[in-house]
């Protein structure tokens, strides 16, 4: 499979994490490791504009995760 695509699936999975409820455990963790797979997946096939909207992408999940002291 082409690196390319399977960035693009994770994105895409992404988007249904993101669009659903997250009840159990953080919907935007779930995201995040998402975006970090597919972002790997941009650079490993050296899609530069890809991968830096993708971790800007990743970035933005991370902001919203709460965070427990």
């Amino acid at each position: 499979m082409d690196l390319v695509a399977k960035g693009d699936d994770y994105e895409k999975t992404t988007g249904k994490k993101l669009s659903c409820l997250g009840f159990f455990g953080s919907k935007y963790e779930d995201a995040a490791d998402l975006f970090d797979k597919a972002a790997n997946s941009f650079k490993l096939a050296k899609s530069w504009e890809k991968t830096g909207s993708t971790y800007v992408k990743l970035k933005q999940c991370h902001l919203k995760v709460p965070v427990y002291d």
